[in-house]
C-alpha cells in the first residue's frame, strides 16, 4: 500500500509532537507570566528529551539563582547538544534574562502559537476567570492555576 506508515515512524512522530506541544505551552504559560506552570511543562517535555526545554530550563534557573537546579539542567543540556548551542537558538538574549529567552523561543520556534494565545487573551472578557485547578510540582509543593 502506498503511502503506509510504519508504527515504529507513527510512534517517533508522535513522541515529537507531543514534546514540542509541551515545551511550547511551557513557553506560552512562562511568557504570560505564570512561570510556575511554564516551568512544570518544561520539566515534561525535558523528560521527553526536548533540548530547548532544557535550556529554557537552565536559564529559568539562572535566573532565579537557584545555582544547584541551574548546574543540573545546564548539564543536561549539554548533554543533549553541542556546547554553545542556546548562544545559537537565541543570540539576542542576554545572559540572566529568563523570561525574555522564553519570550524568544517561543516566538522563534512556536510564534504562530504564541500570536493566537495571545489574541484568545486580549479578547477574553476582564471578569475572574476561575480556578482551573490545583495541582503538585514535583519540589515545588501545591501550585494555584488561576
Amino acid at each position: 500500500m502506498a503511502g503506509a506508515v510504519e508504527p515504529g515512524e507513527l510512534a517517533l512522530d508522535l513522541e515529537l509532537a507531543e514534546k514540542t506541544a509541551f515545551r511550547t505551552l511551557g513557553c506560552l504559560l512562562y511568557g504570560m507570566g505564570r512561570a510556575a506552570d511554564g516551568v512544570f511543562w518544561w520539566r515534561i517535555a525535558a523528560q521527553y528529551g526536548d533540548q530547548l526545554a532544557v535550556h529554557c530550563l537552565a536559564v529559568h534557573y539562572t535566573a532565579e539563582g537557584e545555582r544547584c537546579d541551574a548546574a543540573r539542567w545546564a548539564a543536561q543540556a549539554q548533554d543533549l547538544s553541542a556546547p554553545g548551542r542556546l548562544p545559537e537558538l537565541a543570540p539576542d538574549v542576554r545572559p540572566g534574562g529568563a523570561a525574555e529567552l522564553a519570550r524568544v523561543l517561543a516566538e522563534r520556534y512556536d510564534g504562530e502559537i504564541l500570536l493566537t494565545v495571545r489574541e484568545a487573551v486580549a479578547a477574553r472578557p476582564t471578569a475572574d476567570p476561575g480556578r482551573l485547578g490545583v495541582r503538585a510540582v514535583r519540589g515545588r509543593g501545591v501550585v494555584r492555576i488561576r
